[in-house]
């Protein structure tokens, strides 16, 4: 659980120990200053059943963002095409030369950039759906974090080829940046906590 989520649930926790502990004590106080205590009652529960009703939404949310990220991993696995530009891009990143050649215009087409792109295309959206809160960063993390970071070192000469090529700076910025939360270098953009806990 993040460190803030979790320190509300504390700090909520002991408050509502003291009012259960003490509620005798503070029932005839308040009964001796006002003729109408069970309000206060009415509105303590009513606190109760927000707080639990909020920890029952982030708990779902939670829930559901770990069954979307394991969905996603089996689908990449089982993507056919996916796995066979993975097979070329591991063979072609072994060559001498590299992947680099590939961000030329002359070879744009070629099916050997087709499938360089279409790895780094994959890894891009997985950096995007972490970053908004859809897929779970640790488990993500745990089951892809090498090979991630591998594809990094092998394509990056690759990317920054392609981005003074086409003028584009904004390309596969996602990936790059999900690269540095996997390294420790870099930290989630803070709109990854509020789209994990309340969007």
């Amino acid at each position: 659980m993040k460190i803030i989520p979790a320190a509300f649930f504390v700090v909520v926790g002991a408050i509502l120990a003291i009012v259960a502990l003490r509620w005798g004590a503070l029932y005839q106080a308040i009964a001796k200053t006002d003729p109408h205590p069970d309000t206060y009652a009415i509105l303590i529960t009513g606190f109760l059943a927000a707080i639990v009703a909020i920890w029952g939404i982030l708990s779902q949310r939670a829930i559901a963002r770990r069954q979307v990220t394991l969905e996603y991993l089996l689908k990449t696995e089982n993507d056919k095409d996916l796995f066979a530009a993975k097979i070329e891009f591991n063979e072609l990143a072994k060559l001498p030369e590299g992947l680099e050649k590939y961000a030329s215009e002359q070879e744009q087409a070629s099916s050997q950039a087709k499938a360089i792109r279409h790895v780094l295309n994959d890894l891009e959206l997985a950096a995007i759906g972490i970053e908004k809160g859809i897929i779970d960063y640790s488990l993500y993390s745990r089951w892809c974090r090498s090979g991630v970071i591998k594809k990094w070192n092998q394509s990056e000469t690759f990317i920054h080829k392609l981005r003074a090529r086409t003028g584009n700076e904004a390309l596969m910025r996602e990936f790059e940046a999900m690269v540095g939360w996997l390294k420790g270098s870099k930290k989630l953009k803070r709109g990854y906590f509020w789209s994990q806990w309340f969007f």
